[in-house]
């Protein structure tokens, strides 16, 4: 990208706890213009119903997903279909980066070794199943990427 330009990157789920978190701190990057986007009603940021219908930009960093607690094998499946019609529409957007955050959950939560590219995965729970099959999803697009998070307390 041009150095002088700056970066528009679109945030989904930005007010989630990491997404919130991220928004503190963008005022550390005054090279990048970022707009955050939520379903909730918050001033200053894009309300959507849909995160398909997220505004265009550069980057689009994708944070927003199922809670952990909150989902059944079914409702994995469901979710998983949504994100593939969702993601389906964003690519479309044409960003030039597409970044999924995901979880370390992948690997179980019992591990107490550090984890690397070719630990095992480990798919023993729903949220496992969903973001395990939304990393698939999402790495068909040439132009994306995926992040595994661990520890974000």
């Amino acid at each position: 990208m041009n150095k002088n330009k700056k970066s528009t990157i679109v945030i989904t789920g930005a007010s989630g706890f990491i997404g919130s978190n991220l928004i503190q701190q963008v005022k550390l990057f005054p090279q990048n213009y970022f707009i955050p986007v939520t379903r909730k009603s918050i001033p200053n940021f894009v309300t959507v119903e849909n995160y398909a219908d997220s505004p265009e930009g550069d980057i689009l960093l994708y944070l927003s997903d199922q809670n952990r607690s909150d989902i059944s094998f079914d409702r994995s499946q469901q979710n998983l279909d949504s994100n593939r019609e969702t993601f389906g529409k964003l690519a479309a957007k044409k960003y030039k980066k597409i970044i999924y955050v995901s979880s370390s959950a992948l690997y179980g939560d019992q591990s107490t070794t550090l984890n690397t590219n070719y630990s095992p995965i480990i798919l023993n729970t729903p949220y496992a199943h969903l973001k395990y099959h939304t990393e698939l999803l999402v790495l068909e697009n040439p132009n994306s990427f995926v992040v595994r998070l661990s520890n974000v307390y």
